[in-house]
């Protein structure tokens, strides 16, 4: 969830991050930078290189909230790990798990789109990117 990174990294929020769903959840992850890059690719790609279907899912790549929660930990520290408080919502759970936690990508694999490498590089743009412009 957004929530983690942005607000548990930057320290805006001094109160607790209440996380609505189960550590074990999956969820499909594109940084901002790789969606950028990819409606720019998307862009210069000649009309027949599509196919018949002008669409096709992003790169993505599969974490838990717990392993996002712990790259954010390795990277940023305890301190705002420890802002985290984990509030599973059922109603909330339910939705999310409808969610899929992994996408194919074999035709944008073939179109040249390109995944993030790990969720420690999403987190790590943020830090050195997004934060930096924040403060």
């Amino acid at each position: 969830e957004d929530g983690i990174r942005d607000v548990a990294v930057t320290g805006v929020q001094t109160c607790a991050l209440p996380i609505s769903v189960t550590r074990d959840v999956k969820m499909a992850f594109l940084s901002p930078r790789r969606t950028i890059d990819a409606f720019i690719h998307a862009h210069e790609l000649p009309g027949e290189a599509w196919g018949p279907w002008r669409s096709c899912n992003l790169p993505a790549i599969t974490y838990s909230i717990d392993e996002i929660v712990k790259a954010m930990e390795k990277l940023a520290g305890p301190e705002p790990v420890g802002r985290i408080d984990w509030i599973p919502d059922p109603v909330i759970q339910k939705i999310v798990a409808t969610w899929p936690g992994t996408v194919g990508w074999e035709k944008a694999k073939k179109l040249g789109f390109k995944a993030d490498i790990n969720i420690e590089e999403i987190i790590k743009a943020f830090i050195d990117e997004d934060m930096v412009k924040a403060t």
